[in-house]
């Protein structure tokens, strides 16, 4: 049996009842809601896999998050974690967004806020050596490759939700690079009137890549917008 078996979001059924997993709290049980009586109640994990296995009860899975999950997969192209080998940007990509969100849910917060999240942003940065995007921008291009930033709060939330939403699958960490393409941007000069290749400066250069990118990561957003309203607005 897989270790995410029981996931948040899943339905199991006992006898006539269906009850969804809501949490883990923090005595280690689980909060169940009877979907008939909205009543919630907990439940230690143990007793329910016990009692799966002695077929009292039938686990309905969690196909709302498998069909998010497999949307995501498709965007990323990646299936797989061992797909991404050690020397993969992505995998270490990966491993950043997994940290922060990890701390976040260890902390079992009840919401997902600028105060509440900006202590963790810190602590977990601090711990990886991850610098704030204001240092950042102040670096040159070949000091920007060796270091990362910090996310922001709407980043982190978004991370948190795509992992909840997903089953609590760590695959959803993985960046979707494969639906934002190339964010280089090639420039390869005009002719002036005489004869002469005029190359656009530096700066202006510099300018329209930053644009580039953020355009590239607005549609990054909005694809993980789409993908929640299209797969979830039926929870």
């Amino acid at each position: 049996m897989p270790s995410h078996v029981l996931s948040r979001g899943m339905h199991f059924t006992t006898g006539v009842r269906e009850y969804e997993i809501l949490k883990r709290l923090p005595t280690g049980e689980l909060q169940i809601k009877d979907i008939a009586t909205n009543v919630y109640s907990a439940k230690p994990e143990e007793e329910i896999i016990e009692a799966l296995f002695g077929n009292e009860i039938e686990l309905l899975g969690d196909d709302r998050n498998q069909i998010y999950l497999k949307a995501l997969l498709k965007k990323t192209g990646v299936s797989d974690l061992t797909l991404l080998g050690d020397d993969d940007p992505r995998r270490a990509e990966m491993e950043r967004r997994r940290t922060y969100v990890l701390e976040v849910i260890a902390r079992r917060l009840n919401k997902l806020t600028k105060e509440s999240l900006n202590p963790i942003i810190e602590k977990v940065g601090c711990a990886r050596g991850d610098i704030e995007m204001a240092e950042y921008k102040k670096l040159r291009k070949e000091e920007k490759a060796k270091v990362k930033t910090r996310p922001s709060v709407s980043s982190l939330i978004r991370w948190v939700n795509r992992y909840i939403k997903s089953g609590e699958d760590e695959r959803a960490f993985i960046p979707a690079t494969k639906a934002r393409g190339n964010r280089d941007r090639k420039f390869s000069g005009f002719r002036g009137n005489g004869g002469e290749s005029a190359g656009i400066s530096e700066i202006d250069l510099a300018r329209r890549k930053a644009r580039a990118k953020r355009a590239a990561e607005r549609v990054g957003e909005i694809v993980d917008e789409t993908i929640d309203e299209v797969y979830l607005n039926e929870q």
